[in-house]
C-alpha cells in the first residue's frame, strides 16, 4: 500500500507528463524552415499550342526535427488558386493536356509547412501557335 502522498503525486505526474509531452511537441513545430521555394515549367515557359505543359514547384525545407513535413503547395494562375496538394514529398507537378491559348498567364506557386509559407516568383506561361487542325 502506498502512502497517500505518493498516491496524490501519482495523480500529478499523469497530468503533466502529457503536459510536457505535448510542451515538447510544439517546440518542434516551429523547428522547420523553408529555405527555398522554386518553379519550372517543361518543357518551357514558351509552349506550342496543343502541346503538353507540366508545371512544378521545389520547396527546400530543412527541419532539426526526425519528422518530415507534411508540405501544403498551391499553384495560382493570374493571382486565383487552381490547385492544392499536402504532400511529404519536396517536388509536386500539375500536368495541363494539350495546352490552349486561354492557358497563357502569371504562374506562381505557395509551399507552407507548420504555418510558415514561401512563394516563387511570378513566371510568365505563354502558349504560341494555332492548334492543329482535328479531322
Amino acid at each position: 500500500m502506498q502512502p497517500r502522498w505518493a498516491q496524490g503525486a501519482t495523480m500529478w505526474l499523469g497530468v503533466l507528463l502529457p503536459l510536457l509531452l505535448c510542451s515538447s511537441l510544439e517546440g518542434q513545430e516551429n523547428s522547420f524552415t523553408i529555405n527555398s521555394v522554386d518553379m519550372k515549367s517543361l518543357p518551357d515557359w514558351t509552349v506550342q499550342n496543343g502541346k503538353n505543359l507540366t508545371l512544378q514547384c521545389f520547396a527546400d525545407v530543412s527541419t532539426t526535427s526526425h519528422v518530415k513535413p507534411q508540405h501544403q503547395m498551391l499553384f495560382y494562375k493570374d493571382d486565383v488558386l487552381f490547385y492544392n496538394i499536402s504532400s511529404m514529398k519536396s517536388t509536386e507537378s500539375y500536368f495541363i493536356p494539350e495546352v490552349r491559348i486561354y492557358d497563357s498567364g502569371t504562374y506562381k506557386c505557395t509551399v507552407i509547412v507548420n504555418n510558415k509559407e514561401k512563394t516563387t516568383a511570378e513566371y510568365q506561361v505563354l502558349v504560341e501557335g494555332v492548334p492543329s487542325p482535328r479531322v
